[in-house]
């Protein structure tokens, strides 16, 4: 039990405060917005009739269960309308095991969940791009070697900023802050946490496209 109390505190020295991060990246975007004009968003025009592009997004996101550090994984297709907003679902686990402590005996939690997200995207420049996406989700959470079972819910606003100076594929850093709610006589403590996102992103349309091109020529 030292061992763990030192570990602990090494963690929390080592990384600072979730709440301090979020703010300077929140800071930093307005900056950004604040540079150039609204246009954009004074003329949002989603044409939901228009033919999407495919897309594929893998996320990881790190967030701190009883001071320590966790990760989420997340696999979601979705569909991209008019350059400014996507909608998708996809499916989501806890990637490594957290190790607790129930009624004196040591348990392994694994979640596990199905993802459905809007996001709405802010073009900046041809290189970067700001979505705000909001994610739902449905699953379960469940205990090992002791087996027990219950559900799990969240919802979570995000920020993230892309960029998609790549033909196939972007990446994205962001955070948001994931609001849960779960059995709480499998798992005690809350799961609530400022999530730290990274995203890599596939454009499976532009692929494709480039394909026929290299078939028709």
């Amino acid at each position: 039990m030292i061992m763990r109390k030192n570990i602990n505190l090494n963690i929390s020295k080592r990384y600072p405060s979730p709440h301090l991060i979020c703010w300077a990246f929140f800071l930093f975007i307005l900056i950004i917005q604040n540079s150039k004009a609204f246009s954009q968003f004074d003329s949002i025009r989603i044409n939901l009739d228009s033919k999407p592009a495919i897309g594929l997004k893998m996320e990881t996101k790190n967030f701190v269960i009883q001071n320590e550090w966790s990760r989420i994984q997340e696999l979601k297709p979705y569909l991209e309308f008019g350059n400014s907003l996507r909608l998708g679902l996809g499916y989501a686990w806890l990637k490594r095991s957290h190790n607790f402590t129930k009624d004196d005996d040591t348990l392994s939690l694994k979640i596990n969940s199905i993802t459905f997200f809007a996001a709405y995207i802010y073009n900046y420049n041809p290189d970067w791009t700001i979505e705000i996406p909001l994610d739902f989700g449905l699953g379960n959470i469940q205990t090992e070697p002791t087996y027990e079972r219950g559900y799990y819910s969240f919802y979570e606003p995000s920020l993230i900023l892309e960029y998609h100076g790549f033909k196939y594929i972007h990446i994205g850093l962001g955070t948001g802050f994931r609001v849960t709610g779960h059995n709480k006589t499998i798992y005690p403590e809350t799961l609530t946490s400022q999530t730290f996102i990274f995203r890599f992103s596939i454009k499976f349309s532009e692929i494709y496209k480039q394909l026929l091109e290299v078939t028709n020529s």
